[in-house]
């Protein structure tokens, strides 16, 4: 007592270190009498409890159970329930030391106070001051402070016993915050079991508050999934169906939940995805009729029917779907053939269904076929799957311990699905943070000439600031006459609504982007990101467009490059010292660098070839260098040109002015000065009907900084106009 360091803690037991799954002592009372089959069990419990307090004497649990309402019954199922009920508050309970102190008003003795705690996985061999008034009047608190001068802290959940009274002892208190929270108690006028199973994931320490992805788990995933799989339940009984298929990759979780709430339904998870019921696959097709027959019921978190119609002609029943959100907006898909039915929908609650994807990713990759009965993914990389497996792993947790029915009936879960959906829309900006390559993914699998895996060889990728369907118009044109159809996308910035209408009606797939800064800079940035949406192999080909055009299919270049090489980049024909405007721009720029970069031809940054896994960490460090040097302006082809130089210069293939991957010609055939036209070291090319020619009769893939001349201009625009 006198060792007392003036760091020692007091702490409250039940609801600030241990609490009960239930909930409330009442509740447990509840609990035991369902047990017992004695309805009136809670209020007889009540009143032994009552007939001792009215004596004011100090009582114990075994004491209870001799008063005339409870007499007969064994005080041990109470003390058993107790056990079994018992669980960690993580947030207190990591704060106990050894040498801290309990307080608490408890009808149980010191050693099952021991007890329970240890059962809540709490090892505390110390002190515990149990009476069954002492709080409550306030007569504790001189003896502790008397016994424990050195106290420096009282932490628990009531309000007067545990903040006020032990303050007028001149003890520092602090209140622990464990009650149900306001999302909690909105479920618990509806459904108190389910409330009280949030409230428990959430205390352990598990579950902690949002916004965090567990925090969004516990307060509204889940309790979506156990209302829509209650929802789901209703129907398949209704209608007869026997078999359930949840179909990947949001059915994953989901499935999990529906087993364990209905264990006497039979389900499944099914491999399937948008692109498996658009393909062709024959092996795809095989294994969906080998699980469809006229009792399987499809089942799908959020879906518009359209793609499921698409598959309409290959499938050997008629598919009878349930979704537990169905998508009339925007998708307004011809579900006509299919019979379809839904809980609610995105409209009447204004839902965005990317948010409840990003809860519901799988433990695999998306599914790109099934061959043998076995799943082909692809896709690798389109989240953070340690994430997804860390809610994973807490909703197995919950889910283990997810409270039934009860009385609910269909309005009543209709009503906690729509409250926890507008929880989960509420956070949507938190989840494109945590996810942010989701909805890159959907556009390139919406966009045209979509392809995954080992097959996609190529992707082309522009820039446009401000530019009207007009300028963008040539640069797409040009890349199509090469005969190119795959996929072409393009970082837009402030483009107007005739624009990006044209850009999709053209099969263009648009990542829209902000800037803060310079276009030429932050492109680097958005250009990160979307290439690792790509195999790491795969080649992109990053141009600028308004005033480059393809002459050849990127391709026929990029196929013969070898295996070493993860950047193609060609010259400009002119070194860094002798065009004007690049030696000053480094020494405005980056003079550090002027003797590195003395003697080294300059590369052009707008008509790039990268494999898609360097050139997205290449170009998050263009855009991270550029970044040190806030005051300079249009420095972005420096540093790319200084990074292939020094750090990546054995994996580019440097291309000469005159090689076949890219004419540039502002520093040479449309330079302003004499003494610029004079330091390109290269053969001046001729423009022969539209196309940039080299004096051997080569033709390079693009034609860069086209435009720069009227007479030119006219030429390629009359080429690109004859088909």
């Amino acid at each position: 007592m006198d060792g007392d360091d003036g760091n020692m803690k007091s702490f409250d037991l039940f609801d600030t270190l241990i609490g009960r799954r239930c909930g409330t002592a009442g509740r447990l009372f509840e609990e035991l009498g369902r047990r017992l089959g004695e309805t009136d069990f809670p209020d007889r419990r009540r009143r032994a409890e009552r007939l001792l307090q009215d004596q004011r004497v100090e009582y114990t649990l075994e004491a209870i159970y001799d008063q005339e309402p409870l007499r007969g019954l064994d005080w041990r199922s109470e003390w058993n329930l107790e056990l079994e009920n018992t669980f960690r508050i993580e947030e207190q309970a990591r704060e106990l030391r050894a040498d801290d102190i309990i307080v608490s008003d408890m009808y149980l003795s010191e050693g099952q106070l021991h007890e329970l705690m240890r059962a809540a996985g709490i090892e505390f061999k110390g002190k515990i001051y149990v009476s069954c008034y002492g709080k409550h009047t306030g007569g504790i608190w001189k003896r502790v402070k008397r016994e424990h001068p050195g106290l420096a802290l009282h932490i628990g959940d009531n309000l007067e016993n545990d903040v006020r009274k032990p303050k007028t002892q001149g003890i520092r208190t602090r209140a622990a915050v464990t009650g149900l929270n306001e999302v909690e108690k909105g479920y618990e006028a509806i459904h108190a079991d389910l409330a009280w199973w949030v409230r428990w994931g959430r205390v352990t320490g598990r579950g902690n508050p949002a916004p965090t992805l567990i925090g969004l788990q516990n307060q509204f995933n889940l309790p979506f999934l156990w209302a829509a799989s209650h929802l789901l339940a209703g129907y398949a009984k209704r209608t007869g169906m026997k078999r359930l298929l949840f179909m990947s990759r949001d059915g994953q979780m989901w499935l999990e939940m529906f087993k364990k709430l209905h264990p006497e339904v039979e389900a499944e998870y099914l491999f399937v995805s948008r692109e498996c019921l658009r393909g062709k696959s024959e092996s795809y097709f095989e294994y969906l009729n080998s699980r469809l027959d006229g009792r399987a019921l499809l089942v799908d978190m959020a879906a518009s029917g359209g793609s499921l119609k698409a598959a309409l002609p290959k499938l050997k029943v008629k598919p009878h779907l349930w979704t537990a959100m169905f998508l009339p907006e925007p998708f307004k898909a011809d579900v006509s053939g299919l019979r379809l039915a839904y809980a609610v929908t995105n409209v009447e609650l204004s839902f965005n269904n990317a948010a409840l994807e990003r809860l519901n990713y799988a433990t695999h990759w998306h599914v790109a076929d099934v061959v043998g009965g076995q799943p082909v993914t692809d896709q690798e990389g389109e989240y953070d799957m340690a994430k997804v497996q860390a809610y994973h792993a807490f909703a197995r947790g919950m889910i283990e311990r997810a409270p039934g029915p009860g009385s609910l009936n269909e309005a009543g879960f209709l009503k906690i699905a729509r409250m926890a959906l507008r929880g989960i829309q509420a956070q949507r900006e938190f989840l494109i943070r945590e996810f942010p390559n989701h909805d890159l993914y959907e556009k390139r699998r919406k966009g045209a000439g979509f392809q995954w895996g080992q097959g996609q060889r190529l992707a082309v990728v522009g820039t446009a600031a401000g530019y009207d369907w007009g300028q963008i118009e040539p640069w797409l044109k040009s890349l199509r006459m090469t005969g190119y159809s795959g996929e072409v996308h393009l970082l837009g910035y402030k483009l107007n609504a005739l624009t990006l209408k044209s850009l999709k009606a053209a099969g263009v797939v648009v990542h829209a982007g902000k800037l803060t800064g310079q276009v030429v800079v932050e492109r680097f940035r958005d250009l990160a990101g979307l290439c690792r949406t790509f195999g790491r192999d795969t080649w992109i080909v990053f141009t600028d467009v308004g005033d480059l055009a393809f002459q050849r299919h990127p391709w026929e270049f990029l196929q013969d490059v070898g295996a070493d090489i993860d950047f193609v980049a060609a010259s400009e024909g002119v070194r860094f010292e002798g065009n004007a405007w690049t030696r000053e721009n480094l020494r405005a720029s980056f003079p550090e660098w002027e003797d590195a970069m003395r003697g080294q031809f300059v590369y052009n940054a707008g008509s790039i070839a990268g494999r898609a896994g360097a050139l997205a960490d290449l170009a998050e460090e263009v855009f991270r260098l550029c970044g040190t040097k806030p005051g300079a302006s249009k420095h972005d082809q420096l540093v790319l040109n200084y990074l292939l130089q020094t750090e990546h210069r054995g994996r580019t293939l440097f291309v000469d002015v005159n090689g076949e991957w890219c004419f540039s010609g502002a520093a040479s055939m449309f330079a302003r000065s004499e003494a610029d036209r004079a330091a390109f070291t290269g053969i001046m090319p001729k423009v022969e009907n539209g196309l940039c020619v080299g004096a051997d009769g080569s033709v390079p893939v693009m034609f860069h900084h086209w435009t720069r001349d009227q007479g030119v201009e006219r030429m390629v625009r009359k080429r690109l106009e004859k088909k």
